[in-house]
């Protein structure tokens, strides 16, 4: 083969390479999700969090969110969770995937909270 195909070969495999590599989630969020899978919440918690302190702005940041409150209603922490959903709903914005099954979750928890009107306010923006 001739050096310039060589050349162009060798970029597009680390071009395609390097797209891959971006697009996988990073190694303490899939452990974090495996560890919730599997029911070690106070585990997945603090992967979830370390996760989130060290990519605040990362693509799965809000669902990191939102994964963290499930594992902190499975290990019955209301107050913590609600700041999660929170959190998930403010980082995600209006393109968040899961932003109405965030919402329920929030308002419920506020519901059992004894929030009546943080939790109207919630479902009320599900509509």
């Amino acid at each position: 083969m001739p050096s310039p195909v060589r050349a162009l070969v060798a970029a597009l495999v680390s071009v395609s390479v390097a797209s891959a590599q971006d697009t996988r989630a990073p190694e303490a969020y899939q452990l974090a999700i495996g560890l919730q899978q599997r029911g070690l919440h106070e585990e997945a918690v603090r992967r979830f969090e370390e996760f989130l302190q060290a990519n605040p702005r990362h693509a799965l940041a809000a669902e990191g969110h939102y994964r963290l409150a499930q594992s902190l209603v499975e290990l019955q922490q209301a107050p913590a969770a609600m700041r999660a959903l929170s959190a998930a709903l403010q980082v995600g914005g209006a393109q968040f995937r899961l932003q109405a099954e965030a919402r329920y979750r929030l308002a419920e928890l506020q519901l059992q909270a004894g929030q009546h009107e943080a939790a109207a306010a919630s479902f009320e923006q599900l509509e």
